[in-house]
């Protein structure tokens, strides 16, 4: 679980760091990557820029790894947790695991429609 944790919060910190590399300094880039990076985790809706990240709305580069990192932090750590040990076992399921994931998936499927 950490390591997929820091994995999506790497990908989410470099894509901003790739994006923004022209304007400011390595040291500049690591910090509003992961600042970035922890804010969409969180879903705390934080962002440095003045325009939030409305600058990136095309780049898939951006907005898919601030994406995922939005959904993985909304369903949470004990849900993640339980779902990599019991993944294919929806029945050994808590009941709050079995209820994070309809809800996600509901709600992920109705903003798409």
């Amino acid at each position: 679980m950490n390591e997929a944790r820091k994995t999506l919060g790497s990908a989410a910190s470099v894509s901003i760091m790739v994006k923004a590399a022209d304007v400011t300094s390595p040291e500049t880039l690591a910090w509003l990557g992961g600042f970035h990076a922890v804010s969409a985790f969180n879903n705390a809706g934080f962002s440095t820029y003045s325009d939030s990240l409305m600058g990136f709305v095309v780049d898939p580069l951006i907005v898919i790894p601030i994406m995922v990192a939005i959904v993985l932090g909304g369903i949470g750590f004990p849900v993640l947790y339980e779902l990599r040990r019991d993944v294919r076992r929806p029945s050994r399921w808590s009941v709050h695991t079995k209820i994070t994931v309809a809800a996600t998936g509901l709600l992920l499927v109705g903003g798409f429609v």
